[in-house]
């Protein structure tokens, strides 16, 4: 959707007549979004519930005389951005949900608001935008923009959670905020207990989103194949299939997983092949840049399919509050946090290790591949817990971010986010959960916003239930020493015993899940470099060159020359090229954006100025 709200009259526009003073209204919606008008609101809502529910809803939204955000996500179950215009009092509302699934963009003008689900789209309304030099920096540092922030200076995000009010005057006059509740300690249930109750929460979060069609996106992982045994648990769930995806000639094809899992299930299982070389699926690929929040490159493989607004779909982001993303060396981490001060660590453990480090490092051992260099590099930094925590749980690294050659002007702006008083963190279960909360702010809502621009881009909608409110904080919950508990299983693509975790999710499911999927480890089928070796690559090197070819280039605007040329240097690409590509792709999507929104125009005067303009204006 992308609708402006403003107080000038136009013939065109839509009149909504108030008490206090009238709005008009140009609006333009998607297929899946909602419009309804009570006699106190006029409702515009982005949603995750299929137009099955269209009835139910109106009829809700009907009875609304106070607008209350508990109400509203009752309503919706806890999946909306919602525009709501108060005609009596003549003031606008915005609704984000808690969890941040669904999102919404504003912008003021001194006559007007513009409000939309794309944050470009709601900048190409506005006109003129200047570039949010930091957002610039988060994306480039990390593939992510966090929470409440856009590319432009003149755009911002609802923050989830948060309720924002307007006079008639288009000025904020409230904020609410809204957030779900980690625990800070183990709960007292059993292990088989947290079993049950891990089924029974998961069950209940995907029972609102239920519809006549039902399609899970199955990728062969323990969570997607959660998400289908949740739904097939449902009794109301009459109309259940499956979608796998798989890249053609990958040697990690996970679809064997699916297959086996929804053949047990007695499921249909759909299975579509993307192939890499094939033009067509790149042919409109600035458009599709141009639609979305996060142009995330899964895309080019997840979002081959068709939708319509009377399906519901299904992703298995998970939260991983019920499985802890933990390896053996990290919970040594978490069991040192009542530790950290003592003298045993500051006096012997600390230098020692720092010694051995710095050793590490002269000989470059840190750098040699495999698990043992990794890990015993990692229990170097073991006794300054905070650093270990923000290296390699958060992934922050200003030096070895210049080592790479990104500028790093707004990194220590980046690293601010992400701090945390270790001093006011009592268990292993609460710093874990701060560390969730903060991933949220980032990982997991880049994550929702590129699953909710594939289903806009296709007309339909896709349920995340693992982020559901009552599901978090119950899982945030979950005894640490069960949620890290480690057993004997497979390898990711094979039959080697190995250590795997997600140790309560297999057991809480276990009744459904045949050997192969129950004792498979955690993988994630690495493709990214097919792409690049394909069309997709060929149309982020074309794009790439081209800006470096603009008096205004995007890529010199931003110092990013020199990592640009590490990518057009080379041809063709392996696994282990995953961190360059990954972050050259979205310098290749920032160029689009910079050629197709800003669309600076010089008629006079130096780069430098032009530089200036973009970036001050």
């Amino acid at each position: 959707m992308i609708i402006k709200i403003h107080t000038k009259f136009r013939p065109s526009s839509y009149l909504l007549e108030g008490k206090n003073g009238n709005f008009y209204i140009d609006c333009q919606l998607d297929p899946i979004d909602y419009f309804f008008e009570n006699q106190q609101f006029l409702f515009l809502i982005d949603t995750n519930l299929s137009k099955d529910h269209t009835s139910i809803i109106y009829r809700k939204l009907d009875q609304i005389t106070t607008l209350n955000a508990t109400e509203v996500s009752n309503i919706f179950h806890d999946n909306y951005f919602m525009i709501a215009i108060d005609k009596e009092e003549s003031k606008i509302h915005l609704l984000r949900d808690v969890s941040g699934v669904k999102t919404g963009y504003f912008s003021q003008t001194e006559d007007s608001i513009i409000v939309g689900s794309v944050m470009h789209k709601v900048a190409k309304k506005r006109g003129q935008v200047s570039y949010n030099k930091e957002a610039i920096g988060q994306l480039i540092y990390s593939n992510y923009l966090l929470n409440g922030f856009t590319i432009y200076k003149e755009v911002e995000e609802v923050k989830m959670g948060h309720f924002l009010s307007f006079d008639n005057e288009f000025k904020i006059i409230a904020s609410q905020k809204e957030m779900i509740k980690l625990s800070e300690k183990d709960n007292d249930l059993s292990e088989k207990e947290n079993f049950k109750r891990l089924r029974t929460e998961t069950q209940k979060a995907h029972k609102g989103y239920l519809c006549n069609d039902n399609q899970v996106f199955l990728s062969g992982g323990l969570d997607s194949i959660a998400m289908l045994v949740a739904l097939d648990d449902l009794e109301t769930c009459k109309n259940l299939n499956s979608i796998s995806f798989k890249v053609k000639d990958t040697t990690q094809d996970e679809t064997v997983y699916a297959q086996s899992i929804a053949q047990y299930l007695k499921i249909n299982n759909r299975i579509i092949e993307v192939d890499p070389e094939e033009s067509e699926n790149v042919q409109h690929f600035e458009e599709q840049i141009l639609r979305m929040n996060n142009p995330y490159f899964g895309m080019w493989i997840f979002g081959n399919f068709q939708g319509a607004p009377n399906q519901m779909f299904y992703a298995g982001q998970d939260t991983r509050l019920h499985t802890p993303a933990l390896n053996e060396v990290d919970k040594i981490a978490f069991k040192l946090l009542n530790q950290k001060d003592a003298k045993w660590v500051k006096y012997i453990a600390r230098p020692i290790a720092n010694n051995i480090r710095i050793v590490m490092e002269k000989l470059g051992l840190h750098k040699k591949p495999g698990m043992i260099a990794g890990n015993l590099y990692k229990m170097t930094h073991l006794f300054e817990l905070k650093t270990y925590l923000k290296k390699f749980y958060l992934k922050l690294d200003k030096e070895k971010m210049g080592k790479k050659g990104i500028p790093t002007d707004y990194y220590d702006q980046f690293e601010k986010h992400f701090d945390f008083d270790l001093n006011k963190i009592k268990t292993p279960r609460a710093l874990y959960n701060k560390l969730v909360e903060l991933k949220w702010q980032e990982q997991y809502v880049y994550d929702m916003r590129y699953l909710q621009d594939i289903a806009r881009n296709n007309n339909t909608y896709i349920a995340m239930p693992f982020y559901n409110k009552e599901l978090a904080e119950f899982s945030s919950s979950i005894p640490f020493n069960i949620a890290t508990k480690a057993m004997i299983g497979q390898s990711r693509f094979g039959k080697t015993l190995r250590i795997v975790y997600k140790y309560v999710l297999r057991h809480a499911f276990r009744d459904k899940l045949n050997d192969l999927v129950f004792y498979r480890a955690k993988a994630v089928s690495e493709t990214l470099h097919q792409l690049f070796n394909g069309a997709m690559g060929s149309t982020v090197r074309k794009l790439l060159m081209q800006d470096l070819k603009r008096s205004d280039s995007f890529i010199r605007l931003f110092k990013l020359e020199e990592y640009t040329q590490q990518f057009l240097s080379k041809r063709t690409f392996g696994m282990g090229d995953v961190d360059l590509l990954s972050r050259v792709y979205y310098i290749a999507t920032l160029t689009v954006y910079h050629k197709h929104i800003f669309k600076a125009k010089v008629k006079k005067g130096s780069f430098s100025q032009l530089k200036k303009a973009l970036l001050f204006a």
